[in-house]
């Protein structure tokens, strides 16, 4: 009685374990980072990453809507998370439609029978940003599909946020100094020294007994006891 008791014990903590290992392995799909604070007019980019946590994954689909009011997409393309092994995929769908704010994807591995269970990324969506406030970046419509081409249950959906702020930017440009200069001005005269005329009585006019004196040329003689005073 004793040994079947500690059979039965052993039995439940065996499938205790199992059903713990079980409920805690969960193949999951989200945005990546999951926050991010970028400034308005700037583009950034999110990764849409799946975590298949042994589970193989064939193909996988999902839907993202955000606010237009702050967010554009400029694009969404390819990651490298089915394609890891270098299979061969193909995208159905990859539609952006900025005018209700959502995009769509789908990817599936072709030529095999076989999925992925290495993590990776799906996608790779650029922003545009539009307006600053904060805007959700929410997953729906979220599909993995296993080898038998049906979904695989119980996916975990983690979305994202963007905050989208004015950041001003710091000037590091250094003060401009103001320098004093004094000029010294060097004033150079070039006007030509007023010449002084003596007028000399030499010529007498008819009639008030001189000559102009800048009209005509005067000589004067001073006398001497050798030489007695002469007018020319």
């Amino acid at each position: 009685m004793k040994h079947k008791k500690l059979i039965y014990l052993v039995i439940m903590l065996i499938i205790l374990c199992i059903w713990t290992h079980t409920t805690s392995a969960m193949t999951t799909i989200g945005i990546e980072p999951i926050s991010i604070e970028v400034s308005q007019g700037e583009n950034f980019t999110v990764n849409i990453t799946v975590d298949p946590d042994g589970t193989e994954v064939l193909s996988a689909q999902y839907r993202l809507s955000f606010d237009n009011n702050l967010l554009n997409v400029i694009d969404q393309s390819k990651g490298t998370f089915l394609s890891q092994d270098g299979t061969s995929t193909i995208n159905i769908p990859n539609k952006i439609n900025n005018t209700i704010g959502e995009v769509e994807y789908g990817e599936t591995r072709t030529g095999v029978s076989y999925g992925v269970t290495n993590s990776g990324i799906l996608a790779v969506i650029t922003f545009s940003t539009t307006d600053t406030g904060a805007c959700t970046l929410i997953l729906d419509n979220v599909i993995l599909g296993d080898t038998k081409a049906e979904e695989i249950p119980g996916v975990e959906v983690n979305e994202g946020t963007c905050n989208i702020v004015i950041i001003e930017k710091k000037s590091t440009s250094s003060p401009t100094e103001t320098k004093k200069t004094t000029s010294k001005t060097t004033i150079t005269s070039t006007a030509t020294p007023d010449t002084t005329t003596i007028a000399k009585p030499n010529d007498i006019n008819q009639t008030s007994g001189w000559k102009d004196p800048q009209t005509t040329e005067t000589a004067l003689l001073i006398s001497t006891p050798d030489h007695p005073i002469s007018i020319y």
